[in-house]
């Protein structure tokens, strides 16, 4: 055997090295795609549980939600202010999801959840004097978004 047959036999198995290794990274790479979106589910679903907990370990929380739901008027500026925190956090929590969404990183259910869930918040009492306020604290296209739901809930 010459040096010429052994250098192609030489080239042939490293471009079959090089294939393999190809799908290895594909393999790889979808594999972190699921776990990615496994983990935004889990962020999701730890989020709301937060916030679920909250109002279940406070009393006082869940009267303040029930008192603004209620008489939104009636509220202290004390009052206002706790329920705008909680506005706030509801807020961020689906901000925070259509983020996942907007990098591919969230699932179906997740969409579908901050998509259903948007139109029943900012329809709350006090959500568009909450929105007047602070909604400089989100990204542009989360702005636009709910920009565009308080419009259309407007007309209706």
């Amino acid at each position: 055997m010459n040096w010429d047959a052994i250098g192609a036999i030489a080239e042939s198995a490293s471009a079959i090295m090089v294939l393999i290794t190809l799908l290895y990274l594909a393999i790889q790479v979808k594999s972190l795609k699921v776990q990615s979106r496994i983990a935004s589910s889990q962020h999701a679903d730890t989020a709301s549980n937060n916030i679920s907990m909250g109002i279940l370990g406070s009393p006082e929380i869940a009267d303040l939600i029930v008192k603004a739901l209620s008489s939104y008027s009636e509220l202290t500026k004390s009052e206002r202010l706790r329920y705008r925190q909680w506005l706030r956090i509801q807020t961020s929590q689906l901000s925070s999801i259509v983020a996942h969404i907007q990098l591919n990183r969230g699932t179906t259910d997740i969409a579908d959840y901050a998509i259903d869930a948007l139109p029943g918040l900012i329809a709350l009492p006090g959500y568009r004097d909450y929105w007047k306020r602070d909604r400089h604290l989100y990204q542009p296209i989360f702005r636009d978004y709910v920009d565009a739901q308080l419009e259309s809930m407007a007309d209706e």
